[in-house]
């Protein structure tokens, strides 16, 4: 193959693995955030924490793991996103109050600590703090909802109950990058 040649496989080469990159949703064009072009979102996780997606029959589940501190750590804080359609018209109100009854039922121990409105990144957000009994324990979370084009997106930021203080700024300033895309 001559010169030529090889720089317009090279070329074809190159331009594969960026659209690659784009349609994936698992890959990252700024460094640090995730992308997911099929859910039209993307966020910036902490640096050092394991990325995992799951795919659902009607949605997706993306989360960013924390590393383990120590050999006595047994649980690992973890930021999610999940993304699930709405009902046409639903309102953040709306789809934040089903969120809330749903988590109040689903879990054995639930209290409410906290919940407000917010902006995260110029768009309109609830959050609710709540604390949680869980088989490995208490955790405390912090929840952002927001709602898009018919989908929910749910961004939840999990420590155990007595580490959450030392997560929280770390949760907040990642669920702040989130951007619909």
């Amino acid at each position: 193959m001559n010169r030529r040649g090889k720089a317009l496989l090279a070329a074809v080469a190159a331009a594969f693995c960026l659209i690659n990159i784009q349609c994936s949703g698992k890959k990252s064009l700024e460094p640090g955030r995730f992308y997911s072009t099929e859910k039209k979102f993307s966020i910036i996780f902490p640096e050092g924490w394991e990325v995992r997606t799951e795919d659902w029959a009607d949605g997706c589940h993306i989360e960013a793991v924390s590393p383990w501190e120590d050999d006595e750590d047994l649980f690992s804080e973890y930021i999610g996103v999940d993304v699930q359609p709405v009902e046409g018209g639903s309102s953040l109100s709306e789809v934040f109050a089903g969120m809330l009854d749903e988590q109040a039922k689903e879990f054995e121990y639930f209290k409410e600590i906290e919940r407000g409105d917010i902006r995260l990144n110029g768009n309109d957000a609830r959050y609710l703090i709540f604390d949680i009994g869980m088989e490995e324990g208490q955790n405390r979370v912090i929840s952002y909802t927001l709602v898009k084009k018919g989908k929910s997106f749910l961004i939840g930021c999990v420590a155990e109950d007595v580490k959450f203080e030392d997560y929280r700024e770390r949760f907040e300033e990642s669920a702040g990058t989130f951007r619909f895309e």
